[in-house]
């Protein structure tokens, strides 16, 4: 809002601080009805069948492997029903 009112100022507006904050608060409140959200968003509740769908992500980690430090490629998989949690460590990304 400080910037909101310094932008305003080099405007031209002689108005205060506090006249564009509460301005800006009463103009929230009110897309936040118009909304019918808390301000943090709509929520959706997502539904997944069994087997349906998962979420898919690589990661990097370092394992002692034959008393050598080895770079791993770990996948990471979560189960969208479920939301079970799996971790599979691969020494390449590629077949």
């Amino acid at each position: 809002m400080k910037q909101l009112h310094a932008d305003l100022v080099t405007l031209g507006f002689t108005g205060s601080y506090a006249r564009v904050a509460a301005f800006a608060r009463r103009w929230r409140a009110e897309r936040q009805r118009e909304q019918q959200t808390t301000g943090r968003g709509t929520f959706v509740p997502l539904h997944f069948d069994p087997g349906d769908a998962f979420q898919f992500d690589w990661s990097e980690d370092f394992a002692v492997l034959g008393g050598e430090r080895a770079k791993l490629q770990v996948a990471h998989i979560k189960l969208s029903h479920s939301r079970a949690f799996l971790l599979r460590a691969y020494p390449l990304q590629n077949p």
